[in-house]
């Protein structure tokens, strides 16, 4: 079949970078999805030590290393599960052992939400800290994670957008060819068999659940001493949940299914309006509340013995 070149055949940018670092043996190699990860997780425990330098948390520096510890199994584990039965069930009943497969690619912050949240309640029975108290920490932090994420989604040349026309569409050679729309054909493209123009998803995710979201969160988070969250313990939490929500259901808009549709909508789409409704009923929960004395890390918002690892 031959394929008409455009007039301007690099017109497109091409997504179209190496996702490994350095190659180490075998499967082995430092991926920068694997760097992603580690900068979210950086950003996150630097920052809890500097609420708690701050006073915007009452847990010690040690008590937060630990809860570093559970968060990042909840991520991890969280997420790959999440993905494997969320996204892949079929393929996860075939091959147990792909969840081990990492290497591959495939997590789910849905997935990864979820093991956040039970790593975060074990903690909190164990440590008799405020569950509410450590999911605002959580909410501050998480568009962190999400930002580095979307981006290593960008560098890996995956979660796609839907084919387009808009001047800023990129081509994605890993997309598979939708005929029907138009396509642009080049050298790189050909090579790596044919890829349409498409909105970069991934950038969008990465700007709406990572940089909006993220300042969001943190002047919410900061201002005034952390009066809002000291005040309102759970309502950063609550809000956390629905404006991600409705940011991925506005990005998922752009992006290309990657899975079966549930109810004629996205699974990124379906699973964030659970999302959305565990957060209103949140918010509706702390405000009908009475205001509590200061909640900055201990159940009974005494500071005095709070964090100590005992």
């Amino acid at each position: 079949m031959n394929f008409p070149l455009p007039a301007t055949p690099f017109a497109y940018f091409v997504d179209a970078f190496d996702p490994v670092i350095l190659h180490i043996y075998g499967p082995l190699s430092i991926r920068w999805y694997g760097v992603a990860y580690l900068c979210g997780f950086v950003s996150a425990i630097l920052l809890w030590l500097r609420a708690a330098k701050t006073g915007r948390t009452n847990l010690t520096p040690a008590l937060l290393e630990e809860l570093f510890t559970w968060e990042i199994a909840g991520v991890l584990v969280g997420g790959r599960l999440g993905y494997m039965v969320l996204y892949d069930l079929p393929g996860f009943w075939a091959d147990p052992l792909s969840i081990l497969r990492v290497y591959d690619g495939g997590m789910s912050f849905h997935g990864g939400l979820l093991g956040v949240v039970l790593a975060m309640f074990l903690f909190s029975r164990m440590r008799k800290v405020s569950l509410w108290h450590l999911g605002d920490l959580g909410a501050a932090v998480a568009p962190f994670g999400l930002f580095f994420g979307r981006i290593a989604n960008f560098v890996n040349g995956e979660l796609w957008g839907k084919v387009t026309d808009v001047s800023w569409a990129m081509i994605f050679p890993k997309a598979p060819l939708a005929e029907a729309a138009p396509t642009v054909y080049f050298e790189s493209a050909l090579a790596q068999g044919l890829a349409n123009p498409r909105h970069p998803s991934p950038l969008y995710e990465a700007l709406c659940e990572g940089v909006i979201l993220g300042c969001v969160m943190l002047v919410l988070f900061w201002r005034r001493g952390g009066a809002l969250p000291k005040a309102r313990p759970g309502l950063l939490s609550g809000l956390f949940l629905i404006l991600y929500a409705f940011a991925r259901i506005f990005c998922e808009l752009f992006r290309e299914p990657d899975a079966t549709l549930f109810f004629g909508i996205s699974r990124g789409t379906f699973y964030s309006l659970f999302m959305l409704c565990a957060g209103i009923g949140i918010v509706l929960f702390v405000l009908a509340k009475k205001r509590s004395t200061p909640d900055v890390g201990t159940k009974s918002g005494v500071s005095d013995n709070a964090g100590k690892n005992e």
